[in-house]
């Protein structure tokens, strides 16, 4: 009788535990609306655009995204987040033959953090901005492969 109780515990405990599992890998954190991105474009980008959007919620517009506003750093771009988004794309807002862009990165609480395009498009990388206002004394830190 006991050995019966001591497996159906088990059979429960093993169904919490994959329920569990299962909810905790379905959560994703995205950005908050208000929150302010940044970027550090390559050499030759005249402009910047942001290209937001999670999956089956929308986007923050039209491609190429909302152009990005220049910040007195040379070479860095700055974006206020309109919405909940988990993905982006930095561009330099041309079309077709000639568009320079990054691939779909995840995008995952990033308040006052900078994407740095400065070797290029293929190799971003992501850090604290200290020009940009966010928590840099205590930033929350990334995932260790934010660029998915």
């Amino acid at each position: 009788m006991i050995k019966n109780k001591h497996k159906i515990i088990s059979v429960v405990l093993c169904l919490a535990l994959v329920l569990c599992s299962f909810f905790a890998l379905s959560l994703t954190v995205s950005a908050a609306s208000g929150d302010t991105v940044y970027v550090k474009v390559p050499g030759g980008w005249s402009e910047a655009h942001c290209y937001m959007w999670t999956d089956g919620s929308g986007n923050n517009g039209d491609w190429p995204g909302p152009k990005m506003t220049a910040t007195s750093e040379s070479g860095v771009y700055a974006y206020s987040i309109t919405g909940n988004y988990n993905k982006i794309i930095f561009n330099n807002g041309s079309s077709g033959v000639g568009t320079n862009q990054t691939n779909d990165l995840d995008y995952s609480n990033y308040n006052g953090y900078i994407c740095d395009l400065s070797k290029g498009v293929s190799s971003p990388s992501w850090s604290v901005y200290s020009g940009g206002g966010g928590d840099t004394t205590n930033p929350t830190v990334p995932p260790t492969n934010p660029l998915g």
